[in-house]
């Protein structure tokens, strides 16, 4: 193996002869050690420093380290170690054939794919041979990605209660590992008449256009919000775009009377203040209400995936109720 430093390179076997003759302090006896002639040493020593541009010894009756030799042995040392330890993971990893877990890329952060993906970065950093991949979905709803193997974990948000959505997901090998009750809220400019309500119930969304996007994995959206409207009796009027992500579907609306619908605690995604334009209220009605839920597999497929399903529900399940559990909590529990 090369390393590139300034004005050369340097192969790492050399390091390791100099590591040492660092520790020796005689090429005699760590020319012995390494099994290499004396001459040899000396000329990849002297061939180092070049390199370098330093002084590495004090070459005389006895050899000694100059100070940059001692700083360059000290820093070599430490990093010859953390090389091996990063071989040895690697290879362990190869070994092991590590894992990948594959969740939806959500269309925007909610609090409960907040808390799964905050969760998930902390498991997979103390489990090294485990990895996660965010998937988008443009062309599938997160049921459908899952029974078909593309995904792992997914989102939706519905409007009926999560005991019944719970029985739909179950007839499709799907269950529910968690779930959030949020209001909508809804973005309007802040010319728009309800930015200047101080609070606003379903009756004054009844008759306003509404916004929606045509992104498959915000289908359930769409579908929760005419579903509102159904059970108030009402029709929503929707103006439905095709778009692929959160900006493009924000950054093409216009200031006119119409609004956007969202779960409460998407509006704290960062791609919203794009639009400093708009003003964000909170719908107060219990009728304007949604549930988001996180599935998965009935039937996880491996026992790694279903021990990061297990731990995540548990999790989850702490922090609803306002508590926090370590992750690191999570090794303990493997033993």
């Amino acid at each position: 193996m090369i390393i590139q430093v300034p004005g050369g390179s340097v192969r790492l076997d050399i390091l390791c002869e100099f590591i040492s003759l660092a520790h020796h302090l005689s090429f005699s006896t760590a020319a012995k050690e390494l099994n290499i002639s004396q001459p040899s040493l000396s000329k990849h020593i002297s061939d180092l420093e070049k390199e370098l541009g330093v002084t590495l010894l004090h070459r005389g009756r006895k050899t000694k380290l100059t100070a940059a030799g001692k700083i360059f042995s000290d820093y070599t040392l430490m990093m010859l170690h953390d090389y091996k330890q990063i071989v040895e993971k690697c290879r362990r990893i190869d070994i092991e054939k590590a894992e990948v877990v594959r969740i939806q890329r959500p269309f925007a952060l909610d609090a409960l794919s907040s808390d799964v993906l905050e969760f998930t970065r902390n498991y997979f950093t103390c489990n090294e041979n485990l990895s996660f991949q965010m998937i988008p979905l443009r062309k599938s709803t997160p049921e459908s990605a899952i029974v078909e193997g593309v995904l792992d974990l997914g989102f939706l948000i519905t409007y009926d209660s999560v005991k019944e959505m719970s029985r739909i997901l179950g007839e499709k090998g799907l269950s529910t590992i968690a779930s959030r009750r949020e209001p909508f809220a809804l973005l309007a400019s802040k010319n728009h008449p309800l930015a200047q309500k101080e609070t606003i119930t379903f009756e004054d969304i009844r008759s306003v256009p509404i916004q929606m996007t045509a992104n498959s994995a915000f289908d359930h959206l769409t579908s929760s919000v005419q579903q509102m409207f159904v059970s108030n009796k009402s029709t929503a009027h929707l103006r439905i775009q095709t778009v692929d992500n959160l900006i493009e579907f924000l950054m093409m609306q216009k200031q006119d009377n119409s609004i956007y619908l969202f779960p409460q605690s998407m509006f704290n995604d960062a791609t919203f203040s794009l639009r400093n334009d708009l003003v964000c209220k909170t719908i107060e009605d219990e009728r304007c209400k949604v549930n988001i839920i996180a599935i998965a597999s009935k039937d996880a497929g491996n026992l790694v995936l279903s021990a990061y399903l297990r731990k995540l529900e548990r999790h989850l399940s702490y922090s609803k109720e306002g508590e926090s559990p370590l992750v690191e909590k999570s090794n303990d529990e493997q033993n």
